[in-house]
């Protein structure tokens, strides 16, 4: 597993923020976590769960690790509650900067 992981995320309120954080910095419990929920088996078999449609302002979360040529992108209808809970727990740990919103 890559050291760095990146992670942004867009949508909800329309602001975008980009983050990376080096797992080695982490706290033992956390990086075991990331490891078990972030796994690229895991991060793979979650793209591939249904969608909500409903959710249209819904935050979508797209995670890479740096030494990855695959990014994963999902939305948080996607997510259970305890891998919300897991991003939220590793935000004091990203490098968080705001990115230009895109006009689409």
């Amino acid at each position: 597993i890559g050291m760095i992981l990146i992670i942004k995320f867009s949508g909800g309120m329309g602001v975008s923020y980009e983050g990376s954080v080096d797992l080695s910095t982490l706290p033992e419990d956390l990086l075991d976590s990331v490891r078990n929920e972030f796994s690229e088996e895991s991060l793979s078999e979650l793209s591939k769960t249904e969608q909500n449609r409903l959710s249209a302002d819904a935050v979508i979360y797209e995670l890479q690790y740096e030494d990855s040529g695959r990014t994963y992108s999902l939305s948080e209808s996607q997510l259970s509650d305890e891998t919300l809970e897991l991003i939220d727990d590793l935000k004091p740990y990203l490098k968080l900067t705001p990115k230009a919103n895109s006009q689409e």
